[in-house]
């Protein structure tokens, strides 16, 4: 495997966990974190966009 693959797969993981579980525990603890649900589907599109990018420089090299 490519060492840039690896080096994208590591950081595309480190940005999900960093996004995703502080968006989960609000939807999940606060009582105003269900308006949390409203912004979800531009998250995940920013997620997707990020791993994109991800995946042209691993191309890349």
């Amino acid at each position: 495997m490519n060492p840039r693959a690896v080096i994208a797969l590591l950081i595309g993981g480190l940005i999900f966990l960093a996004v995703v579980l502080p968006v989960a525990w609000i939807i999940n603890t606060q009582d105003w974190g269900v308006a949390m649900i409203f912004p979800a589907p531009f998250i995940v599109y920013g997620l997707m966009k990020v791993a994109r990018r991800l995946e042209e420089w691993a191309r890349a090299g």
